[in-house]
């Protein structure tokens, strides 16, 4: 799946300190899972919590309350994933454009995240 959103650099920041409309990055998301769950079901839940975030000002139209680096995204999609009942969740894995991968991973038993952080650059 795929997500477009911007945002100022940094948290807080005035339309006046730079870009008018901040920066812009292309997402891919993969979902991880541990069952087969009905497509129809888990893509709801997931086209429910990207809607939030495509095509959105992070800073303006969807205020996030944290800089919206690639990992911290990840990390707020595998745990607005939770928090919606997705059910068998394994991990999130986003990618930037920009080469940054992130992936959390779901521990199964108590649904903490764990963080795998890989940079490829091209």
């Amino acid at each position: 799946m795929i997500f477009s959103s911007r945002h100022f650099i940094a948290l807080g920041q005035a339309v006046e300190a730079g870009s008018k409309y901040g920066v812009g990055h292309n997402y891919q998301v993969e979902i991880y899972v541990a069952d087969s769950p009905q497509e129809g079901a888990w893509r709801e839940r997931v086209d429910a919590v990207l809607r939030r975030i495509d095509h959105a000002h992070l800073g303006l139209d969807q205020s996030l309350g944290f800089v919206p680096t690639t990992s911290a995204l990840a990390r707020w999609l595998a745990e607005e994933l939770l928090r919606a009942g997705f059910k068998g969740l394994v991990g999130v894995r986003l990618e930037c454009g920009d080469g940054l991968v992130t992936t959390y991973l779901v521990h199964p038993l108590d649904d903490k995240l764990a963080e795998l952080d890989v940079f490829v650059s091209g």
